[in-house]
């Protein structure tokens, strides 16, 4: 219909919608066209910032592999296991450690020495978990209150939220509170109840209530003498609820007395502390079963006095291979698929316009975009440098290693095509191994003195390249491709194409897509007003039209 609404009514039969989409067919191929070219970038874009996640997590494999628990990974084995055993990380030498276990750290743990006693008249409660039937004879409702006889055997008439008992309970540093009412206790507040409200007062100490064997228990989480259970009954009531609990202390696989609580007194358990000789030295006052020692991490299951145990810390050259082959796996991943993207023949598929959708299933389009986004990033230059520093920071001997085995290949690191792609030679790696212990340290972490000066911030900040660059050469592969190749190529794909598909990030593709679509909306809006323009042009015929033809009826007297 015309801009007008005029058309048709001269009886013209001109088909006025097909010319003016006939009229428009030049421009919405120009449209079309800048459609297409701007999804195009878009999906590059997107494509960039795949590779930048890609080159991202690769940076952190090139962090591990800068670390000595990755290259210089050792083992440690232990003679007598059931008093001590030991792991050890990458600054640990290679040597034989006595150790003597005098004492160990152990937890203050309460727990009932026999069965959990009750109080109450009613035959039942033998078999009762609940905390009334240990504190008194009887508990029974009695208007607005209870009726409540104790277990010395006198009465009193109560109130429901009359406080029945309270305690408090404390780990050597920190105390809490915990209270029932009457009514809590009359209306079935449990042994598990009990455990569940010690364990929620935050003070890192346990309680449970084992119905089968009818037993409590309360133990302090952190070992060491430091680190107590204590105890103080506020009433008497509480005071025989916890002696009825039969709660003794546990330590060292024996049992204490029944403890028996008293109003306001306060009871306290404690845990100990280890005591252990390494090498001749003695390291007491240990609150846990775990010392660090020159890069051996001890670790003390039981104390035999006198008796001592060899712990010998060895290389692992059984992980050591491992993680080198983690290493060659991961760097053939990223380069595999740079390689496969750079390689790839741009798609002579164009992007699909609205239109053209219209006339195909979701199968059809999904299958024409997976083939016209093919080859977005052919020969991309940006990959290609990155690609070529890549294979670069492996094949350059590390010239600061004094030793024959200075380079990825003297190690059994070798390419097995021309695309750079890497292999391991395990043999190779062991035989390396056994002559010169660091050498998989010092070629892959290996700093030059000037760059290994500077802190971590520095290195990161990109106003110290002028040393890096010089440095290459005495840089440790990792280092190389951690602030040299990864760091530099992810700047690259940063500044060409951003972090997201969106295109305001002032990148040079984001600004490319952003001109685009202002050149889009620009050209849309010539195309609406060139559109009315036509529509008018046939409206003002129609009339003409109309006009004319009134007129010949006119003339002809309508008889023509």
């Amino acid at each position: 219909m015309g801009v007008n609404g005029i058309y048709g009514l001269s009886g013209s039969g001109l088909d006025i919608e097909s010319m003016v989409k006939a009229g428009m067919l030049t421009k919405q191929r120009q449209y079309d066209k800048m459609y297409k070219q701007s999804t195009k970038q878009e999906w590059i874009k997107e494509a960039y910032n795949s590779v930048y996640n890609k080159l991202a997590e690769f940076k952190g494999v090139a962090s591990d592999f800068k670390l000595s628990s990755k290259l210089m990974t050792m083992g440690a084995k232990s003679t007598n296991e059931g008093m001590v055993t030991a792991t050890a990380n990458g600054s640990a030498l290679a040597m034989s450690h006595t150790v003597k276990v005098d004492s160990v750290a152990t937890n203050a743990y309460l727990m009932s020495a026999e069965k959990i006693g009750r109080v109450s008249d009613d035959t039942k409660a033998a078999n009762s978990n609940k905390l009334a039937d240990s504190m008194f004879k009887s508990i029974e409702a009695d208007g607005d209150g209870y009726k409540v006889t104790f277990s010395d055997g006198s009465d009193k008439t109560v109130k429901a939220d009359d406080k029945a008992m309270e305690f408090t309970i404390g780990n050597g540093t920190d105390t809490k509170t915990i209270s029932y009412t009457y009514k809590d206790l009359a209306e079935g507040k449990t042994f598990s109840g009990l455990a569940t409200d010690i364990k929620n007062t935050g003070l890192n100490i346990s309680a449970s209530y084992d119905s089968v064997n009818d037993s409590f228990q309360i133990y302090n989480s952190e070992s060491g003498k430091n680190n107590k259970i204590e105890i103080t009954a506020a009433d008497d009531n509480a005071a025989t609820l916890f002696t009825n609990l039969k709660l003794a202390q546990s330590q060292n696989g024996t049992m204490g007395k029944k403890l028996v609580f008293t109003k306001e007194v306060e009871t306290i358990v404690t845990g100990t502390n280890a005591s252990v000789t390494i090498d001749g030295k003695k390291y007491e006052n240990l609150d846990k079963n775990y010392l660090q020692v020159a890069g051996v991490n001890y670790t003390f299951n039981d104390a035999k006095v006198g008796e001592p145990a060899t712990v010998t810390v060895t290389q692992d050259t059984e992980a050591i291979t491992k993680n080198m082959q983690e290493f060659v796996d991961k760097y053939n991943e990223l380069l595999d698929e740079l390689n496969k993207l750079v390689s790839e023949e741009a798609s002579t598929y164009e992007p699909l316009t609205d239109e053209e959708k219209k006339d195909m299933t979701e199968a059809q389009i999904k299958s024409w975009e997976e083939k016209a986004k093919t080859g977005l990033l052919s020969r991309s230059d940006i990959l290609r440098d990155i690609i070529s520093s890549l294979r670069e920071s492996i094949y350059t001997p590390v010239a600061g290693v004094d030793s024959k085995y200075n380079s990825a290949s003297a190690i059994g690191i070798t390419s097995t095509n021309s695309k750079g792609h890497l292999a391991l030679d395990k043999d190779k790696l062991m035989k390396a191994l056994g002559e010169d212990p660091d050498c998989v340290y010092q070629i892959f972490a290996s700093d030059d003195e000037e760059w290994d000066n500077l802190s971590e911030s520095q290195k990161a900040s990109g106003n110290y390249n002028y040393i890096r660059k010089s440095s290459y050469g005495n840089t440790g592969i990792a280092n190389r491709l951690y602030y040299t190749v990864m760091t530099d190529g992810m700047k690259k794909v940063e500044d060409y194409a951003g972090l997201s598909k969106e295109p305001n990030d002032q990148s040079t593709l984001g600004l490319k897509i952003t001109t685009m679509k202002t050149r889009m909306e620009s050209f849309k809006t010539m195309m609406d007003k060139y559109q009315d323009a036509m529509y008018k042009k046939y409206d003002n015929l129609e009339v003409l039209i109309q006009k004319m033809s009134v007129q010949l009826s006119m003339v002809t007297g309508g008889n023509g």
